[in-house]
């Protein structure tokens, strides 16, 4: 007989997609952290984003073992608010826990029948997985201060748990739907990449008369920020191969990010290299000097987690959870008020010397570990889940 938990898990994109980034890392690591204690089922698309084509080797519209938990793969056809009632209507769960808060198929219909048909039936989690940051909501901000506000006047949030990934996202919630919300805090819980170590071999791997090689690796969007990169990248003046991963999720500001590309001076030299699966992010990052993402917003950031962990030190800014960098020799967070700190970090780091990066990388490394072995994240996600609404 199987007691556990059932947690009916609704994101728009998963396993085995990889181009949506941190949501699918966020739940496929929650799930490998707890699938022993809590039945997840998951209901998701059956492609990836801007994908015309569904997954190789999955049943549609119906449930999948997929490493061991139930995946419901929707085709596009399938997502009506109709659809959407009769699959949740016909699924036992306890919890619902919802990964977005704009996301009309994944979120919105979801909310309103559970307010309107399945109130007692279990519990509610929304996770808005960083739409409430600054940086998300100046985005397309009319269409979204409007649904703010409706929902709101609604009450439609009435009752409901929110998770938030850090204190910093937690005031973000609190600011935008009110001091009265339940927001409790559950780490996202990292991937890490184990047996990377630094010794005199990698020095000797190193050739100083080489270009800095910098790392873009997020989707291309308005929030990740890529044209901010390219602008400072135009100003710094030491060498720089400058390499670019991501999924084209904005065809407006690729064509952006493309014009200032061809403006670049003689000693930036920049590839893109197209979207990337998850299992060759660490042969990536570990080829890289350093890694460049000057977000708008993360409420987590999986992949500035991945590339610590890799030993690369990162230039951010500061607006994510990773505070403090420098002090730390783990890199930068910067404001985005002025590109003239980026300008220096680069200009500067790539002056340090081989043995200064030895010690930085495993420094890096060190630290990216001891944050993968804090159980007391795995504790507070255990928390979100059994935790009753008061």
């Amino acid at each position: 007989m199987n007691d556990k938990c059932t947690v009916l898990v609704f994101l728009p994109y998963y396993l085995p997609g990889y181009r949506a980034g941190g949501p699918i890392r966020s739940i496929s690591n929650l799930v490998s952290h707890l699938s022993d204690e809590f039945n997840f089922k998951i209901i998701t698309s059956d492609r990836d984003i801007n994908s015309v084509e569904c997954y190789d080797d999955i049943s549609i519209n119906q449930w999948n073992k997929i490493d061991g938990n139930d995946v419901f793969y929707l085709s596009p056809d399938n997502m009506s608010f109709t659809k959407m009632r009769e699959l949740l209507s016909h699924t036992k769960y306890d919890i619902l826990y919802v990964n977005s808060f704009f996301s009309s198929n994944f979120s919105i219909y979801q909310i309103l029948i559970f307010q309107l048909f399945l109130k007692s039936k279990g519990r509610f989690i929304l996770a808005p997985r960083g739409e409430f940051s600054v940086g998300a909501l100046s985005i397309k901000s009319f269409r979204k201060k409007c649904y703010i506000g409706l929902a709101k006047m609604m009450r439609l949030y009435k009752n409901i748990t929110w998770q938030a990934s850090s204190e910093y996202e937690s005031q973000d919630i609190i600011n935008v739907m009110g001091r009265k919300s339940k927001v409790l805090v559950a780490p996202n819980l990292p991937s890490y990449f184990s047996g990377i170590e630094f010794t005199d071999e990698y020095v000797n791997k190193i050739d100083e008369n080489k270009p800095l090689k910098i790392i873009f690796l997020s989707r291309i969007s308005p929030m990740k920020n890529l044209t901010f990169a390219l602008e400072v990248l135009n100003k710094v003046t030491v060498n720089v191969e400058f390499s670019i991963y991501g999924t084209k999720e904005d065809i407006d500001y690729w064509s952006k990010c493309e014009h200032l590309i061809k403006n670049l001076p003689m000693n930036i030299n920049v590839k893109y290299c197209g979207p990337v699966p998850h299992n060759e992010v660490q042969t990536i990052f570990s080829n890289g000097d350093l890694y460049f993402l000057p977000t708008l917003g993360e409420n987590y950031g999986h992949v500035i987690y991945e590339a610590l962990s890799c030993g690369l030190p990162v230039l951010i800014s500061d607006q994510t959870p990773w505070k403090d960098l420098m002090s730390k020799n783990l890199g930068w967070d910067l404001s985005l008020d002025s590109m003239s700190p980026y300008i220096e970090a680069i200009n500067s780091f790539a002056s340090i010397d081989t043995n200064e990066r030895l010690t930085q990388k495993n420094t890096i490394v060190k630290f990216a570990k001891e944050i993968f072995q804090d159980n007391n994240a795995v504790e507070m996600n255990r928390t979100l889940f059994n935790t009753k609404v008061e």
